[in-house]
Formats: C-alpha cells, sequence, structure tokens
C-alpha cells in the first residue's frame, strides 16, 4: 500500500516545470572528441518571427546555456534534456523547433 499524502512543494513544483539552468557548458564536455552534444535548433520563419528569436536567444543565455548562433539566424541551444527543449517550444511557439538527443557512439 502507498501513502498518497504530498506536500504542497511537491505539488507545486509538479504542476508547473520551470527550465533551470545547467552546469557550463565547458564542464558538460565528455572527454571523446566525437561526441554529438544534444541540440535544441531553433529558427524563425519568414515574418515576424525574427523578435520570437530574439527572446529565445536572451532567455537561453541568461539561463547560462551554452549558444551557438549561425549566419543564417538559427540558434543552437546546447546539452538541454528532452523535457526542457520541450519547454522551449512551448515558450515560443512561433518558432520553428528541431531537437537532437545526444549521439555518443557517432564520430
Amino acid at each position: 500500500m502507498y501513502d498518497c499524502h504530498f506536500s504542497d512543494t511537491t505539488i507545486s513544483n509538479d504542476a508547473h516545470p520551470v527550465i533551470r539552468p545547467h552546469r557550463p557548458a565547458s564542464t558538460s564536455l565528455p572527454a571523446t572528441p566525437g561526441f554529438r552534444r544534444a541540440r535544441l535548433t531553433l529558427a524563425a520563419p519568414a515574418g515576424l518571427a525574427a523578435l520570437q528569436l530574439n527572446k529565445a536567444f536572451a532567455a537561453a543565455s541568461s539561463l547560462g546555456l551554452a549558444l551557438v548562433q549561425h549566419d543564417n539566424g538559427q540558434i543552437d541551444v546546447l546539452d538541454l534534456g528532452l523535457e526542457e527543449a520541450l519547454l522551449f517550444a512551448r515558450r515560443f511557439p512561433e518558432l520553428l523547433v528541431r531537437y537532437e538527443p545526444a549521439r555518443p557512439w557517432v564520430r
């Protein structure tokens, strides 16, 4: 039999998930040179979504996440988990989002 009593802090944390900063990118790199890091690519479709892309860049940089900005305007947010990537996608629905999990076997 299980005890179904939850404290108020447990329920409030589960009901409202928050993106929390990870450890710095320099310490999250593995020693193997061919390791592919988890990557969330954010892109703005043609039109007014460029402002949302700037807001997403500001949000990720304020959380201390590792970022790569491409010449075509795309942004890569590195070392995110799947749940955090989905939270970013929900926070910025106007952006085109692609998530690639970490693949340690790809060289």
